[in-house]
């Protein structure tokens, strides 16, 4: 029980903590004017999603895409930039996380308003 419960703590200390900064509104079929940022632990943007009359970024991702079927899921958030490899980890890191099954990231909405 003891070396399991080590093995998960271990595991947690590696995470990353990442938020997503979410300001606008969002309206299916609408005028939206909705901007969210993915960024990392030192505050680099690491992904942009734009929902206006220009860009449907947040539409397309909710509705066409396996990630996410809302905009509070944040754990489709994570495998969607997971699978576009944008977390700098290096590969031997990567396959150890593919063997846990687990992501490394952990991603927190803030709503700005």
């Amino acid at each position: 029980m003891r070396k399991k419960l080590k093995a998960k703590l271990e595991a947690i200390k590696n995470i990353r903590h990442w938020i997503f900064e979410v300001k606008g509104t969002y309206s299916p079929g609408g005028d939206s004017n909705f901007e969210g940022k993915v960024k990392d632990d030192t505050g680099r943007t690491i992904l942009t999603i734009v929902e206006n009359e220009d860009y449907n970024q947040l539409t397309r991702l909710l509705r066409t895409s396996k990630y996410m079927q809302k905009l509070e899921d944040m754990k489709g958030l994570a495998e969607y930039i997971w699978d576009r490899n944008l977390i700098p980890i290096s590969e031997e890191e990567k396959e150890e996380w593919k063997k846990k099954k687990h992501l490394p990231i952990d991603i927190r909405l803030v709503r700005i308003v």
